[in-house]
């Protein structure tokens, strides 16, 4: 059975400081160097669950005299990752849609028209077909394989700048409590992706039998979505 390069380490441990205080640490380092997806063409990486990750975590409690007491906690964690939340979760199963206008943005010409079978007016230019890496697929691989994609561009997700703060502070007096829950939080979430399944780099397409356009290039698309809460 295949492994695809998993290790997961866990650790955690606990105790008291002092009569009055204690603490925990834990963490965690969750690595997965080969995907579930092979690319077709040259000098690709593998995708699916691809995974360069860690988490730490510190809590403090502690009671103050015979009436308060309080809790805190921090952790962080990072990904550098081709897998988990926003990476490559399947595969394109159906054959491409090869039509000129983008079936997802009609505004736009369709990236794998240049995979068009259609001659004449109706295909591309005979021979501008341009591709990424050398690749020559012109078929969705997945089709044969469910474990083939044909991208240029491996989805990528990375989690930076985590900083997670979670505290609580209870005062008991004798008939009533008084009790304040609070904390922050911050991060930077980062993603690339290949938005049309393809490995087409450029291509032309006939303006008229004889004539063509200047070539159509093709691109992957990229977010960086920071966050901050507070509560």
């Amino acid at each position: 059975m295949e492994n695809y390069g998993v290790t997961n380490f866990q650790g955690a441990m606990s105790g008291p400081i002092t009569d009055h205080l204690q603490y925990r640490l834990s963490g965690y380092k969750l690595d997965q160097t080969k995907g579930y997806y092979e690319n077709v063409n040259a000098n690709m990486p593998t995708e699916g669950s691809v995974r360069d990750e860690y988490a730490l975590e510190a809590q403090l409690q502690g009671q103050l005299g015979e009436n308060a007491e309080f809790w805190v906690k921090y952790g962080t964690l990072h990904w550098d990752n081709r897998g988990g939340p926003g990476a490559r979760s399947g595969y394109l199963a159906d054959p491409y849609e090869t039509g000129r206008q983008d079936p997802n943005f009609s505004v736009i010409y369709n990236p794998v028209h240049g995979y068009s079978p259609e001659t004449g007016v109706n295909g591309i230019v005979p021979g501008s077909l341009q591709q990424f890496n050398g690749g020559t697929t012109k078929i969705n691989p997945a089709i044969a394989d469910s474990h083939k994609i044909n991208t240029n561009t491996p989805i990528f997700v990375g989690l930076t700048d985590v900083h997670l703060l979670t505290t609580t502070f209870a005062y008991h007096a004798p008939t009533f409590d008084v009790k304040y829950i609070g904390g922050i939080q911050n991060y930077a979430y980062n993603t690339t992706g290949d938005l049309d399944n393809s490995n087409v780099k450029s291509y032309q397409i006939p303006c008229s039998l004889g004539r063509s356009a200047a070539p159509l290039a093709c691109c992957s698309a990229s977010a960086r979505l920071p966050s901050t809460a507070v509560l």
